[in-house]
């Protein structure tokens, strides 16, 4: 008797204050472990272990003893509990990184399912993805199919747009003065030879004639 009461009082083992008995620190952290990996819309498998400060307690002290991080490059368990403490330790020993393959608590994750294909193509085959609508040899038909018009469709050459044509602003009515030089051909043929030899339209000669006998007038 004295022998099982040492055991009991050995480190391994615990007072449950929840349970009201002696239990082993592994039971304590294996029942936090299955109420923290449960699936989504299940009922907890201890829901007498839920919020339980000490077995919080008994959690962190023995996980603080159990988990080995190991530093180096390697796979990691992002789903474990402890892995925020494995990273605090790696950036407090300025590890560039670190892995969990030598931990006692490295799980690997599960492979994920592979969904069954139903979807069939029009010819009657599985496609070759369940997002697809077609099977491997019809999609490689469609795009054979898609080169040779492509390649038959002669190229269409695009016309630019028109341009709108400014358009010239007409005499204003009531400002245009028409001139008749039938009874004075010299007097036009001078203002042609002088608009020639000064680079100017005949027009602008005649009107800058015109504004030099005004000015010469206005000045007299």
């Amino acid at each position: 008797m004295a022998e099982v009461e040492s055991i009991l009082a050995g480190p391994e083992y615990f007072f449950c204050q929840r349970e009201h008995c002696t239990l082993r620190r592994s039971v304590c952290v294996a029942r936090q472990q299955a109420n923290l990996e449960k699936p989504r819309l299940t009922t907890t498998p201890f829901p007498g272990c839920e919020n339980c400060l000490q077995g919080e307690e008994v959690w962190k002290s023995t996980m603080e003893n159990i988990r080995r991080p190991k530093r180096g490059p390697g796979a990691r368990d992002l789903r474990c509990q402890q892995y925020e403490e494995c990273l605090s330790e790696a950036a407090e020993k300025d590890w560039k990184s670190f892995n969990c393959q030598s931990c006692p608590l490295f799980t690997k994750a599960p492979p994920e399912e592979k969904k069954e294909n139903t979807r069939v193509c029009e010819c009657g085959r599985p496609t070759i993805h369940p997002n697809s609508p077609y099977c491997g040899r019809c999609l490689a038909e469609k795009s054979k199919q898609a080169r040779l018009n492509k390649k038959s469709t002669p190229p269409t050459m695009k016309t630019p747009p028109e341009q709108p044509q400014p358009s010239r602003p007409g005499p204003k009515p009531g400002k245009v003065i028409t001139i008749d030089f039938q009874a004075y051909p010299e007097v036009l043929a001078s203002l042609e030879r002088v608009a020639h030899n000064e680079v100017r339209p005949l027009e602008a000669q005649i009107l800058f004639v015109i504004k030099v006998y005004v000015e010469k007038v206005q000045a007299a």
